[in-house]
């Protein structure tokens, strides 16, 4: 398992793994995020991410019937310290041209990339080397 160092102020774009290993508390993964959260929490680091993550973390406490985990979830994301990206035509065109010279990437992915780059983070906090391909993206990958 991998340590890395991110900025310690601006914009840090969250891919929805690492919200998901925070609020299910990951075993390996969620104690590495406790100091990115931290910082978020005290404002240092600002937290973005797509509003497609909030599709992402609802499928499984809203397929579980877990209110608890749902609740979870949408209090991170409305949280102070983090901002959710409406998705946009923009946003849509500059993802379709980010899949179109990275085939490797799905869509959604896609869409987080272009979303990253467009709000203009210092990083891209993921679980995932495929976007350490995508070419504007300062990525940092909580494993090697």
């Amino acid at each position: 398992m991998g340590r890395f160092t991110l900025p310690s102020s601006g914009k840090i774009y969250v891919d929805t793994a690492i919200l998901i290993y925070a609020i299910e508390g990951h075993p390996l993964y969620s104690p590495l995020l406790h100091p990115f959260w931290s910082h978020v929490h005290h404002r240092r680091i600002q937290a973005v991410t797509s509003e497609l993550a909030l599709l992402e973390c609802l499928v499984k406490p809203l397929r579980e019937g877990n209110a608890d985990l749902e609740r979870e979830f949408e209090d991170a994301l409305y949280g102070p310290g983090v901002a959710l990206i409406p998705v946009s035509k923009t946003l849509l065109k500059r993802a379709a041209r980010l899949r179109a010279f990275n085939p490797s990437l799905r869509t959604p992915d896609a869409i987080h990339a272009a979303t990253a780059i467009n709000t203009q983070c210092l990083g891209f906090l993921a679980n995932d080397r495929r976007f350490a391909s995508v070419a504007g993206l300062n990525t940092f990958l909580i494993s090697p």
